[in-house]
């Protein structure tokens, strides 16, 4: 099982490499240069005061959905797990990883792993719904008044449609057992991710109002995403109208949340150049803003670290 996580991490190193080596490849180092003497560290300071904020935010959101499993642990520590997770996750394979490391931190305080894995897990559904909503919004807005391509908000509505199908599929399966042909056709990965799901959905007793609760910190959270890159451009001396931030930053984060890279890494800043080099922005503009962004989420480590060992502590 080891040697099958040791070939898996290394095919993601690998892909995250060779991304940003084709990307270090592709730029001018000296437009790169001079993009580095300009920049507005005031504009940094100001994208990472944000990042903390929604770490904030995220822990915040977390408390409610916990609370719906009659889990009940202070926020300091939520935000402390929070803090580490997410940083330590800009360096582990995907999204998961940094799910991986906050159910482990909670888990060893509180017990209840199937539980706490499973309000994580309801925690990245929140997340995956929120982005695809503000992205749908948005980018139906835009089409409106900015004639962008009717495609995606049509590929989105499709997503969406999809994720109602699985729900219902889910929920009627839940009432039966997997069929063993079934059981036989899906891969190992399929079925656990189908256990976790109507697990999380037997577990869950969440009113209304903590649902909307969830979903609009959700969305609070995609929105000061965005306007963080937005705040890291801007530091660059390169501006576009916002809302076409509020249509492809979530997109982004969704493709990065494939287990195909660390973090993320090659993948955003790959992805911030397809998206937004139709504006002009240049390729090293979108790579240093891509690494930038990396950096500023692995600091925010350090106050995490600090909650941490004061929790620790007292």
């Amino acid at each position: 099982m080891s040697n099958i996580f040791n070939v898996k991490s290394l095919f993601k190193l690998t892909i995250s490499i060779s991304l940003i080596v084709w990307l270090l490849a592709s730029i001018d180092f000296k437009t790169l240069s001079n993009e580095l003497s300009i920049i507005n560290m005031m504009n940094v300071s100001e994208a990472f005061v944000l990042i903390l904020l929604i770490r904030l935010v995220m822990a915040y959101r977390w408390k409610i959905l916990l609370s719906s499993f009659n889990i009940y642990t202070s926020y300091s520590h939520l935000v402390s797990i929070i803090f580490i997770s997410n940083s330590i996750g800009h360096i582990l394979p995907g999204g998961i990883g940094t799910d991986i490391v906050r159910s482990y931190q909670l888990t060893k305080k509180e017990g209840m792993a199937e539980k706490i894995t499973a309000s994580v897990f309801i925690d990245r559904i929140f997340g995956f719904i929120s982005m695809l909503l503000l992205a749908l919004v948005a980018s139906i807005y835009a089409s409106i008044k900015f004639a962008l391509d009717l495609e995606i908000p049509i590929l989105i509505c499709v997503v969406m449609l999809g994720l109602i199908s699985t729900y219902i599929l889910a929920k009627y399966l839940s009432k039966h057992k997997l069929p063993n042909i079934l059981k036989f056709k899906l891969t190992a990965s399929v079925v656990s991710f189908y256990n976790k799901f109507i697990y999380a959905l037997k577990e869950l007793n969440m009113s209304w109002l903590l649902i909307f609760k969830s979903l609009a910190l959700s969305l609070l959270v995609q929105l000061i995403r965005c306007i963080t890159f937005f705040i890291l451009f801007k530091g660059l001396n390169v501006d576009a109208n916002i809302i076409y931030f509020l249509v492809f930053i979530p997109i982004i984060f969704i493709l990065m949340l494939l287990p195909i890279s660390i973090g993320g890494l090659g993948i955003r800043e790959a992805s911030l150049f397809y998206f937004f080099g139709q504006f002009g922005f240049q390729l090293s503009t979108c790579t240093l803003v891509g690494l930038l962004f990396h950096t500023l989420q692995i600091a925010a480590l350090l106050p995490g670290l600090i909650l941490y060992m004061k929790n620790k502590n007292t």
